[in-house]
C-alpha cells in the first residue's frame, strides 16, 4: 500500500490575470479552488497513472471540510483527522510573466490531534511506501521524526520531500529517495550552491548522511538523479506552460509508479519527469498514455562518479 502524509494541507486557489497592480483594484480573469498540499498531489498524481494510495494528514474549520467534499471526486481515498484550528489557503497569482505564490497561515495541531493522526498510520506494514511531502503545521514536536520513530520496527520504502533544514533530523532513518530543490539543498548544507559539481557534492553528502538516493529538481532546467553508484542529469522536455506549481509532487508519483513496475533506474526517472511535465503542459490532468507519449522525447545523460 501507498501512505501520502501531508501534514499541512491548503486550499490553492489559483487566479489568473494580465498583471496586478499594487495598491488599485484588480480584476481576475480565472478562478481555481484546488485542494492541495504535497503529499495531497503526489496521490493524485498516482491516481491519474492508474494507482491507488491513501492521503493522510490534518483537516479543519469551513476550508477543511470543503476540502474533504472537493476530494471525494479523486481517485484515491483518503483518511484525514479533524482538528480545531482551520486549514489555510494558498493564493497563487499567476500574470503573463510572473508567478507569485503566498502561503496561508499554518494551523495550530494539539498534542490529542496528534496522537489521533499517529492511529491513522498504525495500518503500516513491512515493504508499505510511506511518502511525506511538505511542510509541518505549528506541533508541539518534530512530527517527521515522530513518525519515522514510531515506525522503525517496520521496513517501510520511505520517501521525503520536505523542507531543507528538516532532512538533518530524517536521513538516518534511510529513506529510499528524498527530492530536496535548489533552496532546501542550501538551507542543508548551509552555503551558496553555484557549479554542477557544488549540486552533486552536496547530494553525495546527504548520501553519506543516510539517504539511499536523492533526485534534485532544477526547475525549467531539469533534474539531477545520485546514489550510492550513479549520477544522472535528467534533461527538462519542451512545452508550453499552463501552470507552474507542483511539478515536483508529480515528479515523485511517476518515480513511484516506476518503481512500482519493477523499471531500471532510468526509465523510472524518464516516467517522474514525464509526469512532472504533464502537470505543468495540461491544466486539467493527464493519463498514462500521455504519460509515455512524452517518455522518448526524455534524454538522460550520466555523469562520471568521482
Amino acid at each position: 500500500m501507498i501512505y501520502t502524509v501531508t501534514l499541512n494541507p491548503a486550499i490553492d486557489y489559483e487566479i489568473d490575470l494580465n498583471e496586478v497592480n499594487l495598491g488599485l483594484s484588480n480584476n481576475i480573469e480565472q478562478q481555481r479552488f484546488i485542494p492541495g498540499g504535497k503529499g495531497i498531489n503526489v496521490s493524485r498524481g498516482l491516481s491519474y497513472l492508474g494507482v491507488k494510495s491513501k492521503a493522510i494528514g490534518f483537516l479543519g474549520g469551513f476550508t477543511g471540510d470543503f476540502m474533504r467534499e472537493k476530494l471525494k471526486i479523486d481517485d484515491f481515498s483518503f483518511e484525514f483527522v479533524t482538528i480545531q484550528d482551520i486549514t489555510r489557503i494558498n493564493l497563487k497569482i499567476h500574470e503573463e510573466h510572473r508567478h507569485t505564490e503566498i502561503s496561508g497561515k499554518s494551523p495550530r495541531i494539539s498534542s490529542a490531534e496528534i496522537e489521533e493522526f499517529m492511529r491513522t498510520l498504525d495500518y503500516l506494514k513491512d515493504d508499505d511506501i510511506l511518502i511525506i511531502s511538505g511542510s509541518q503545521p505549528r506541533v508541539p514536536i518534530n512530527l517527521y521524526q515522530a513518525i519515522l520513530e514510531r515506525y522503525t520496527h517496520l521496513n517501510l520504502q520511505i520517501i521525503l520531500d520536505v523542507p531543507g533544514n528538516a532532512y538533518k533530523e530524517l536521513l538516518s532513518y534511510r529513506p529510499m529517495l528524498i527530492k530536496p530543490n535548489i533552496d532546501e539543498l542550501k538551507d542543508f548544507i548551509q552555503k551558496e550552491i553555484v557549479t554542477e559539481d557544488d549540486i552533486i557534492q552536496a547530494c553525495k553528502l546527504m548520501i553519506e548522511k543516510g539517504s539511499r538516493a536523492v533526485i534534485l529538481s532544477v526547475g525549467e532546467n531539469g533534474a539531477f538523479y545520485i546514489d550510492y553508484e550513479r549520477i544522472y542529469f535528467i534533461k527538462p522536455v519542451k512545452g508550453s506552460a499552463k501552470r507552474f506549481f507542483g511539478a515536483g509532487d508529480h515528479l515523485v508519483a511517476g518515480f513511484v509508479f516506476g518503481h512500482l513496475r519493477g523499471l531500471n533506474m532510468k526509465d523510472k526517472l524518464r516516467y517522474a519527469i514525464a509526469c512532472a511535465s504533464l502537470q505543468i503542459f495540461e491544466q486539467n490532468g493527464y493519463n498514462l498514455t500521455e504519460v509515455e507519449e512524452i517518455m522518448n522525447l526524455i534524454e538522460i545523460e550520466e555523469i562520471t562518479y568521482d
